[in-house]
């Protein structure tokens, strides 16, 4: 975060805000690690189960973390910071 919010102060920006598109890439992506995990079929408040709310009950799964690893989420940013965040317009 440190670093991107350096280039914003470098360059200028006053505000910044993810493309829809990214938006959906970056879930889709968690989704994709999300799958991968033993516990992604649990009842349990990390996944989004919780039967006195509606909503929230069996098969309504939320995506509340990347679970990708450490080493794999610095490998994005750095793929995003090497891009010079180009989704970001100037306003």
């Amino acid at each position: 975060v440190t670093d991107f919010l350096q280039f914003v102060l470098t360059n200028g920006y006053t505000r910044f805000e993810a493309s829809a598109e990214a938006e959906e890439g970056w879930l889709q992506t968690v989704k994709d690690a999300h799958e991968k995990l033993l516990a992604r079929r649990s009842q349990g408040w990390f996944t989004g189960y919780n039967s006195n709310i509606e909503g929230r009950e069996v098969g309504k799964v939320r995506y509340q973390a990347y679970f990708g690893g450490g080493p794999k989420y610095a490998s994005i940013l750095a793929k995003v910071a090497g891009s010079d965040y180009s989704t970001i317009a100037k306003s």
